[in-house]
C-alpha cells in the first residue's frame, strides 16, 4: 500500500511540474520610447539607421539603432540637447504624434473635443485628434484623452495595428521555397506592391560574389541597413515587383553577419549553378497570379552581371531584359589579376593623388597628397615616395607593387584553387568554394558570352571609379558590340561612382545617386 502511495504521489508531482505556470498579463504595463519605436520599425519595416547616434543611446543600448532608424523614417526627432530618451516611458500624446507622421493620418473631425484639451500642447493637438478621429486611440468615460499618461503594451499593439491599416508599407512579400535542378533546396522572396492585383514587371536581383540572403542585412556601426529592402521600396512605387533570394546553402540568422553557410550546398555554388537557379525562380514567380504575365527583368550586379547573361542562354529561361552593374568584362582569372597583382592598387592612387588616366605617379603629384590621404587611408600607408618607388625609377608604377602582400596572396590564393584547398582560401581569402574559381576560369571573357544575348535590350552601368572591376569593361563589350553589328546594348558611365554605384551616398544623405536614378529610370521605360 505504501508503494502505491508512493507512486500515486510521485505522478501527482509529475502532473504538478508539468504544468505550465500562468501566462502574466503585460498588456497594462508601460512601454518605453525605445520599445514603441522597434514596434513601429518592425511594423513597418524600418531597418536602416541615418547613422547620427543620440546622447543617449550609444552603440551598446538595446534600442540604439531602433532609435536611430526611428529618425531615419521621420517619425522620431529627438531633443534638442540631442537625447531621445529611450527608457522613458512614452506617453499617449507623443505616441500619437510618431504614428501621425508614420502614417499621415486624414485630419481629424472638426467638432472633436477633450475634456482635458487643456493639457494637450499645440504641436500635439492635430495629432492627437487624428489619432483618435481614425480609431488609434480612445478618450475615457469622462471625455479625456490623459495625453500624459504612459501608453501601455495593449495600447501599442492596437494603435501601431490601426495605423497600418490606414497607411501601412509598401509592399509585402511572399516567400518561394523550390528545388534546384540539381536536388538542394532554395529560398527567395518577391516583394509584391501593396494593392495591386497584377504588376507588369518583375525585377530579379541576380546576387554578387559570396554568402548573400533576399534580405542582405548590412551593419557597419553606426549604420545598420537591409540592402535587398531598398530596391523593394524603390520598386514597389513604380508598381514593379522585386525578387531576390539566398544564395544556394545560405540561410538567413539575426545575428550579424545574418547568415549561415550549408557548406555542402555551398560547395555547389558556381556561376552555371546560380544561373540555373535564377530560371528555376522565374518559372514559380510566374506561378502567382499576380506576376503571372509580367516581364522579367534581370537586375545582375558584380558576379551577378556574368550570371545574368548565362541565365538568359538557358532554355525557356522567360527573361526579357538584363540591367548589369559593376560588369565585370574580364573573366575572373584576370579580374583576380586586376585586382591583386597592383593595376588595381595603381589605380586607386591615380584617382587618390589626382593622376586620373596617368600610368604613373610622379613624385611632385605624390607629396603634393592634394586630398590628405597618406597615413589616413588605408591603401595608402605612410610612407615616402623613395620607399614606395620600389624599380627606382622615379615615379610610382604597377612594378612598384609587384611585391606587395596582396600580390603575394594572389599567387598563394592559385595555389589553394589548384588543390581544391577551399579551407584555406575561407581563413585566407573570402568565403568561397575552390570549384567556384574553376568555373568562373572556365567560362572565359564575359563579352563573348553577354554578344549571344542577342534577343532582349541589355544596359551597362558603370563608375569611372570601380575598385573591382574596371570601368574600361563596360566601353571594351560596347566596341564588341558595335563591331558584330549588334544593337541591343546600351552603356551608361558615371564619373566618380564606385563599384556600389553610390549606395555609400545613399546610406548617408537618404538620396539615390546618379547611378542608381539611372537604374530605377531604366527600369521604367523597358
Amino acid at each position: 500500500m505504501k508503494k502505491l502511495l508512493s507512486l500515486f504521489t510521485a505522478c501527482l508531482l509529475a502532473i504538478a511540474m508539468a504544468t505550465p505556470a500562468l501566462a502574466v498579463d503585460t498588456s497594462a504595463e508601460p512601454v518605453t520610447r525605445g520599445v514603441f519605436a522597434a514596434l513601429i520599425n518592425q511594423a513597418y519595416n524600418f531597418f536602416t539607421t541615418d547613422g547620427k547616434l543620440f546622447s543617449d543611446a550609444g552603440l551598446e543600448h538595446p534600442y540604439a539603432y531602433e532609435m536611430m532608424a526611428a529618425r531615419r523614417a521621420g517619425y522620431l526627432q529627438g531633443y534638442p540637447d540631442g537625447r531621445c530618451a529611450p527608457d522613458t516611458y512614452i506617453t499617449r500624446m507623443e505616441a500619437a504624434v510618431m504614428l501621425d507622421r508614420v502614417a499621415d493620418l486624414p485630419p481629424s473631425d472638426a467638432g472633436i473635443q477633450f475634456s482635458d484639451a487643456r493639457d494637450i500642447p499645440g504641436w500635439a493637438t492635430e495629432s492627437v485628434a487624428s489619432a483618435c478621429t481614425n480609431g488609434l486611440f480612445t478618450v475615457n468615460k469622462d471625455g479625456a484623452f490623459e495625453p500624459n499618461k504612459p501608453l501601455t503594451s495593449a495600447e501599442a499593439d492596437l494603435a501601431i495595428a490601426k495605423a497600418s491599416s490606414i497607411k501601412g508599407r509598401p509592399w509585402y512579400s511572399k516567400l518561394i521555397q523550390t528545388t534546384s535542378h540539381d536536388g538542394f533546396e532554395l529560398t527567395g522572396r518577391l516583394c509584391l506592391p501593396e494593392g495591386d492585383e497584377t504588376v507588369g514587371k518583375v525585377v530579379v536581383l541576380v546576387n554578387g560574389t559570396g554568402p548573400s540572403t533576399y534580405e542582405t542585412k548590412g551593419l557597419q556601426p553606426p549604420y545598420r541597413y537591409k540592402y535587398y529592402d531598398y530596391f523593394a521600396d524603390q520598386f514597389a512605387a513604380e508598381h514593379t515587383a522585386f525578387f531576390s533570394y539566398n544564395t544556394r546553402g545560405v540561410q538567413l540568422t539575426e545575428e550579424n553577419p545574418y547568415y549561415t553557410i550549408n557548406w555542402d550546398v555551398y560547395g555547389t555554388y558556381t556561376p552555371q549553378n546560380c544561373a540555373k537557379d535564377v530560371v528555376t525562380f522565374i518559372k514559380d514567380i510566374k506561378d502567382f497570379k499576380v506576376t503571372k504575365d509580367a516581364e522579367i527583368v534581370l537586375l545582375g550586379w558584380s558576379e551577378g552581371a556574368i550570371v545574368a547573361p548565362l541565365a538568359a542562354l538557358e532554355p525557356d529561361n522567360g527573361i526579357d531584359a538584363l540591367l548589369l552593374a559593376g560588369y565585370p568584362d574580364m573573366n575572373m582569372k584576370e579580374i583576380l589579376d586586376w585586382q591583386l597583382d597592383g593595376a588595381q592598387t595603381l589605380f586607386y592612387y591615380t584617382i587618390a593623388f589626382d593622376a586620373e588616366g596617368q600610368t604613373s605617379i610622379t613624385k611632385a603629384q605624390y607629396e603634393a597628397d592634394p586630398y590628405g590621404v597618406i597615413g589616413v587611408s588605408p591603401l595608402v600607408y605612410d610612407m615616402s615616395f623613395d620607399e614606395l618607388d620600389a624599380n627606382k625609377n622615379d615615379v610610382i608604377d604597377v612594378e612598384d607593387f609587384a611585391g606587395l602582400p596582396r600580390a603575394q596572396l594572389h599567387q598563394a590564393l592559385l595555389s589553394a584553387i589548384e588543390r581544391n584547398d577551399t579551407e584555406w582560401i575561407v581563413q585566407n581569402f573570402l568565403p568561397l568554394p575552390a570549384g567556384w574559381f574553376k568555373a568562373h576560369f572556365a567560362l572565359g571573357k564575359t563579352g563573348d558570352i553577354l554578344t549571344k544575348v542577342r534577343d532582349m535590350p541589355i544596359h551597362i552601368f558603370q563608375g569611372t571609379y570601380d575598385l573591382n572591376c574596371p570601368v574600361q569593361g563596360a566601353y571594351d563589350v560596347q566596341a564588341q558590340f558595335n563591331a558584330l553589328g549588334l544593337t541591343n546594348l546600351q552603356v551608361h558611365v558615371f564619373d566618380g561612382l564606385d563599384h556600389s554605384l553610390g549606395f555609400d551616398y545613399w546610406l548617408l544623405s537618404g538620396e539615390n545617386s546618379e547611378g542608381y536614378t539611372s537604374i530605377f529610370d531604366t527600369a521604367r521605360g523597358l
